[in-house]
């Protein structure tokens, strides 16, 4: 056995993350249900050492459906709406699931530092693609606008560069393509021919 070249802190200094998936009736309406989920929430949270900044996370599942959502103001504003709680109990992100029968479920991801508002550029996207993919570190210098793109586990943006001074034609501009696969052999020069 070797040593690992990772230092892993203490279990007393670590930072714990929680979090809690639940699935209601129906998404058209789910008003009456946040705070009744973020109540139950804060009583698992209760014996729990706060780490000062939002960490946790929530999960909100409908019942399977026929389609989409479609516009999602309402859901929106009842998220947002519950800003102060979700403060107090440091949640970093509510996603909702929207699963469509014989179909990838949507996903609508609610971050803290939007106000609990949705954030576009995670539509559609599993909750953990957007640290895996980086986009992020792409926000930092660039305004994104979000492409479609084929397949789920693709993402393409179209980026302006932030800041500088105006230029003639507009900012700069680049395309991002960011992906996931787990297809084996794809680091392999053949692998990544397929």
């Amino acid at each position: 056995g070797g040593k690992s070249k990772y230092m892993v802190p203490p279990a007393a200094t670590s930072t714990v993350r929680h979090g809690m998936m639940t699935v209601v009736s129906s998404l058209d309406n789910i008003g009456d249900d946040v705070p009744t989920i973020l109540n139950e929430f804060g009583a698992k949270l209760e014996n729990t050492k706060s780490p000062g900044i939002p960490v946790h996370e929530l999960y909100i599942a409908g019942p399977t459906s026929e389609s989409d959502l479609g516009d999602i103001a309402q859901l929106e504003k009842t998220i947002a709406g519950q800003e102060r709680e979700m403060k107090m109990l440091g949640i970093s992100r509510a996603t909702v699931l929207n699963p469509i029968a014989k179909k990838d479920p949507s996903y609508f991801t609610f971050p803290h530092y939007k106000g609990y508002n949705e954030d576009p550029l995670r539509r559609n996207m599993r909750p953990t693609f957007h640290h895996l993919l980086e986009i992020n570190r792409l926000t930092e210098n660039f305004d994104l606008e979000r492409l479609h793109a084929v397949g789920k586990e693709v993402q393409v943006y179209l980026g302006k560069e932030k800041g500088g001074k105006p230029m003639r034609g507009g900012p700069p501009q680049v395309v991002s393509v960011r992906g996931i696969s787990s297809t084996p052999g794809i680091t392999t020069y053949e692998g990544a021919e397929r």
